[in-house]
């Protein structure tokens, strides 16, 4: 096996490994939050929306205290697309599970989680890409029940807009109160028919979650023309749906606020089973998660999948008939030149390998090789080399 280390102009470091082995980057919050950014590139463009909505290509930041006086109330939603070859496997389907939102209290500097749906608490409805019009629930929505969540679906022409049942999590009063959100689900790719063949490997799946402003009713303001605006707070860009368990992640954060504030809790970012982020364990032997590191040993989960639940004879979720749908906010253009190919940029993919930042006269550089062979390089002054905690594994 060789390890090709290749320096950027910008210091940055990426790690590649040749024959005969997987890079694993350990999980590390402030790490994992800068990917997840507003403004960022989707990795991959959903199918059937308008050029002229600012959500098309980007993650998008809207609005962090209430638009008005009667929508002082948040839910958790997100939307399930198909990227633009409207590709859809026949036999696969999307689990979703652990979507909670956690606000930094303006009174304490303090995370506070103030919305959970687990394990299964959610409704969904397929509605036509653009959000023109809700499609017939017995035509476009399929939704049931799963070990730790529910599993969804699109058809041709409508997403799945999902959210948190309010029979179940009513919705939660926020006014003025926090200064910052993260809203955050875990999804991976299942099979409809666990018998059937596998064909994950074509899935286009995408996926994004954020936050809608609502009034109390869970209703939305009608404007002086009747139509209804239901005013989101942000939404997170859209991650590509894979066999593994990854956490679609709003954050309404910059760069230098993760920085500057507290960082949010581990617990934020947990997969269902045991990893964080996009698959990851923490760090083995001294790694950085921020403040949030472990006080005693513990699991840390593991990466292999969990088999998915035979979902043939699971019945569909029953929806609270008080579940009341609106239409998304009114999509405004967007003046962001974008090439439409929804990719991320070189800057992200600096963001995503190579995050770190100086310390002192040098950066501890520890690299785990094979069963806990620890290396650790320091390179000098005020060079920024962003290559951390990377596990070699074979």
């Amino acid at each position: 096996m060789r390890i090709l280390i290749s320096v950027s102009m910008f210091f940055a470091a990426t790690l590649s490994v040749v024959g005969g082995g997987a890079v694993h980057a350990a999980f590390d919050t402030k790490t994992f939050l800068q990917v997840n950014v507003p403004s960022l590139n989707h990795e991959a463009v959903p199918h059937g929306v308008p050029n002229s909505y600012d959500w098309k290509y980007q993650s998008e930041l809207k609005n962090l205290s209430p638009p008005n006086s009667e929508m002082t109330y948040m839910n958790i939603r997100g939307d399930l697309y198909v990227d633009t070859t409207n590709v859809r496997p026949a036999n696969t389907r999307v689990e979703i599970a652990n979507c909670a939102t956690w606000g930094l209290a303006k009174s304490n500097n303090q995370w506070q989680k103030i919305i959970d749906m687990s394990p299964n608490k959610f409704a969904s409805r397929g509605w036509k890409e653009d959000f023109s019009a809700p499609g017939d629930r017995a035509l476009y929505t399929d939704m049931r029940d799963e070990a730790v969540g529910v599993s969804v679906v699109t058809f041709d022409g409508y997403n799945n807009h999902f959210y948190n049942n309010t029979s179940e999590v009513p919705l939660v009063f926020v006014g003025s109160n926090y200064a910052h959100f993260i809203t955050s689900c875990s999804s991976r790719l299942i099979l409809n028919n666990p018998a059937g063949a596998d064909d994950r490997g074509q899935s286009t799946y995408i996926i994004r979650v954020g936050n809608d402003w609502k009034k109390s009713d869970n209703t939305c303001t009608i404007n002086e023309y009747g139509a209804t605006l239901c005013y989101g707070s942000g939404s997170s860009r859209f991650i590509k749906v894979q066999n593994g368990w990854r956490r679609l992640t709003f954050n309404s954060m910059n760069t230098s606020q993760i920085n500057a504030n507290p960082t949010p809790p581990l617990e934020a970012f947990r997969n269902p089973d045991g990893t964080y982020g996009d698959g990851q364990n923490l760090p083995s032997t001294g790694g950085s998660v921020g403040s949030n590191a472990p006080s005693s040993g513990g699991t840390q989960g593991s990466a292999t999948n969990t088999p998915a639940k035979k979902q043939s004879e699971t019945p569909a979720k029953k929806q609270s008939a008080t579940d009341k749908e609106t239409k998304q906010e009114e999509a405004k253009p967007s003046n962001d030149k974008q090439d439409g190919s929804g990719n991320a940029s070189v800057v992200d993919v600096v963001k995503n390998f190579a995050q770190g930042s100086p310390s002192g006269d040098g950066i501890s550089l520890p690299i785990l090789i094979g069963a806990g062979i620890t290396v650790t390089g320091v390179i000098g002054a005020g060079v920024y080399f962003g290559l951390r905690y990377f596990r070699i594994l074979g």
